[in-house]
């Protein structure tokens, strides 16, 4: 009998123990929740508040709300209103939060979110149909595990659709996103990928294969995160009435994948970016593919996080309500970031860049060098230069570099024709056969000069720049005459 009382007892206390901590943690969460909401509530033209908080003993329901200012466009005809520029869309979600202690395999949890979306005003027809055709976007959308190191993991999905609106039709594969946040190891893990998405009206059809990525980083700094990001553009296909005769035009995107590479080191920050492009086909002539290879080396970290910390503070203050005054209050901010990172002596270096075309190639380097000791005096323009080292290396196909420079001369006689400076009785043959001379005498006379040099078929030229002299293929070249 004294065991059963025993056992009894321990069972009991277990019990409340559960039943306490039960209640902390949903205190806990509560608590978490409120500060998202102070820390991220107002972010320019969205914000965040909280409409409701229900706690419970095993469960709590909150209820938030996002509110997104969009411009409002006058009809065609109408008088705008000054007074109502903005027009306010608010989405509100509801979360389902399950508090722990709660078990996953070995570890227990702190909660379990379940997020839903509630509804969207002001609504529309459009808007209620989809409610009512896909019942699954009212189901969650998000699920996020909170654990006691306070690490959280989320997954998110919004299905498939299917339907039409303005008498187009839409399908499209939805989007997936899977996070992880591990505040001890500071570290953000995540995938995301949007499949595909398809697009037919009457005046033609959109093709796209969508986008996946994938980001792994670390916070190095206060608001500063370096690590990896790779995103894949895929492959888009679009054909559409031409505007003049009606007739069907294609236009086919071979893809675009970006990359990303970054780490701190004694608070300088090295980052290389790659952009691969397929290329475009654009009536049966293919641009591309290119690809371009940016290196950014010395870069101040503390002054990086500062600007982010900035630029948070200014979208939080709510003081920023269209983009002129956005503008005026970012000038500033990015004036100084410009001047505290000249002082680290940074480096910008396009170690590649390469583009094809049917008339040609084009290939190039940069290399810009900035000797902060120098320091970074905007108001100084001249002293700026001194302590800039720049060299360039560009090679275009003669047969490119010949259009071009057709081209924006055939620009220029049709601008000046119209200002009467040419006689009407000049055609476009006459000014497209006009521009060609002139191009031809120009390309001649800079090569004469050795502003550029013939390299069988392509046009090269190098520059250096060094303590404010400039010199175009080993020759002086004044800049201020």
């Amino acid at each position: 009998m004294k065991k059963l009382v025993i056992l009894i007892v321990v069972i009991l206390l277990c019990i409340a123990g559960w039943a306490g901590a039960t209640y902390v943690v949903g205190g806990q969460v509560q608590s978490q929740y409120t500060h998202m909401i102070d820390e991220f509530g107002q972010l320019g033209p969205i914000t965040m508040s909280q409409q409701s908080y229900q706690r419970g003993f095993l469960a709590s329901t909150a209820r938030t709300v996002l509110e997104l200012k969009l411009p409002v466009t006058a009809r065609p005809g109408a008088q705008a209103d000054p007074e109502a520029q903005n027009e306010t869309l608010q989405i509100v979600l509801e979360s389902a939060i399950k508090h722990g202690p709660l078990p996953a395999g070995a570890a227990f949890g702190l909660a379990l979110i379940e997020t839903r979306l509630v509804s969207v005003t002001p609504s529309n027809e459009t808007v209620e149909r989809l409610l009512q055709e896909f019942p699954q976007l009212s189901e969650p959308l998000s699920v996020t595990r909170i654990d006691f190191s306070g690490s959280m993991t989320d997954r998110v999905r919004i299905p498939a659709l299917e339907t039409s609106i303005d008498q187009a039709q839409i399908e499209w594969g939805g989007l997936s996103v899977d996070s992880s946040y591990a505040p001890g190891d500071k570290t953000i893990v995540g995938t995301f990928d949007m499949p595909r998405l398809e697009i037919r009206g009457e005046d033609g059809e959109l093709t796209w294969q969508g986008l996946h990525g994938t980001l792994d980083l670390v916070e190095a700094l206060p608001l500063l995160y370096v690590g990896s990001t790779e995103v894949d553009f895929g492959g888009m296909e679009m054909n559409f009435a031409n505007g003049k005769d009606g007739a069907q035009q294609a236009v086919q995107l071979k893809g675009l994948k970006l990359s990303s590479r970054s780490d701190c080191r004694a608070k300088l920050v090295n980052v290389k970016q790659t952009m691969e492009f397929g290329g475009v086909l654009v009536d049966g002539e293919t641009y591309g593919p290119g690809r371009c290879v940016i290196d950014a080396n010395n870069l101040d970290g503390e002054l990086l996080g500062g600007f982010q910390a900035q630029v948070r503070e200014l979208y939080r203050s709510g003081m920023v309500n269209n983009p002129e005054e956005l503008v005026g209050q970012l000038l500033p901010l990015y004036t100084q970031l410009l001047t505290g990172l000249l002082e680290k002596s940074p480096e910008i270096n396009v170690s590649s860049f390469s583009f094809a075309t049917p008339q040609g190639n084009i290939d190039g380097r940069l290399l810009i060098r900035y000797d902060g000791s120098q320091g970074g005096d905007t108001r100084n323009p001249q002293a700026m230069l001194q302590a800039l080292d720049a060299s360039a290396d560009l090679a275009i196909h003669e047969n490119l570099v010949k259009l071009l420079m057709k081209q924006n001369l055939k620009n220029e006689l049709t601008a000046a024709k119209l200002n009467g400076q040419i006689p009407e009785s000049f055609s476009d043959a006459d000014l497209a056969e006009l521009a060609a001379r002139q191009s031809e005498a120009q390309l001649e006379m800079a090569l004469a000069q050795a502003l550029v040099v013939r390299d069988g078929d392509m046009i090269r030229s190098s520059a250096t720049f060094k303590q404010g002299e400039l010199e175009v293929n080993g020759q002086p070249l004044p800049l201020f005459q």
